[in-house]
């Protein structure tokens, strides 16, 4: 029997999904694959381990009951990311 080949790029979207679910699922939601789909293409520029910790930050976080939008996700990767620090960092150099 051959084993099937997945790509790099196949194994990091399937970690990120696997990420959404345990989000939704955490909340107690579904997500229709559009929806799925959407998220996906927002996480493109971020690794699956990096979305994987973001999802950890704000299942342990996040105090309400309902979903978290996309928003919540993207400000605990951004910050995961150092995004915030080097936004400052680069109004620190332009206001020079």
């Amino acid at each position: 029997m051959v084993e099937p080949q997945f790509s790099p790029e196949d194994l990091e979207e399937a970690k990120k999904i696997t990420a959404i679910r345990g989000l939704v699922e955490n909340f107690g939601k579904e997500m229709s694959d559009d929806l799925q789909n959407l998220w996906l293409d927002l996480l493109a520029p971020y690794s699956a381990a990096l979305v994987g910790k973001a999802v950890m930050r704000v299942i342990s976080s996040y105090e309400y009951k309902t979903l978290p939008p996309f928003a919540v996700l993207k400000a605990a990767l951004d910050e995961l990311a150092g995004v915030g620090l080097q936004i400052l960092a680069d109004e620190a150099v332009y206001r020079g």
